[in-house]
């Protein structure tokens, strides 16, 4: 009995960790124009594909397969381009092997160079000079 509660505790705490990390990556959408998506599509590269390591907890194994997805992406265009959630067309295929308890995930999705932060203006940095003074 303890043995599967341990399994069940260690299974739990694998779930949460990876759906944590998963929703970190996840991006956030917004609304563009045209010149904005003809600009994202000029900053996205051919597909690339990751394939992870089997694992018996299948949230490891995607963790497993975007590490490798990162990992590919730095190797063909630049550490700017391997970072997941900037991808373009993110897809996750996992699959349990035949007659196996093992996970094998693959990750897949167009590496994206991340956009430059705006700075802000020059209004926005002035600071309203304090009381008292």
């Amino acid at each position: 009995m303890d043995q599967g509660r341990v399994k069940m505790t260690i299974q739990t705490i694998g779930w949460r960790f990876a759906i944590m990390m998963l929703l970190a990556l996840v991006p956030v959408s917004t609304s563009a124009s045209a010149a904005d998506k003809s600009e994202e599509e000029a900053r996205c590269e051919r597909k690339v594909s990751g394939k992870g390591y089997p694992n018996l907890i299948k949230s490891i194994a995607s963790l497993s397969a975007l590490r490798s997805w990162s990992q590919r992406a730095n190797n063909m265009h630049g550490a700017d381009y391997s970072m997941w959630h900037n991808a373009e067309g993110q897809d996750m295929d996992c699959e349990q092997k035949a007659n196996s308890d093992f996970y094998v995930c693959i990750a897949s999705g167009k590496p994206c160079k991340a956009m430059a932060a705006k700075s802000p203006s020059k209004q926005a940095r002035k600071r309203p000079a304090p009381k008292g003074l």
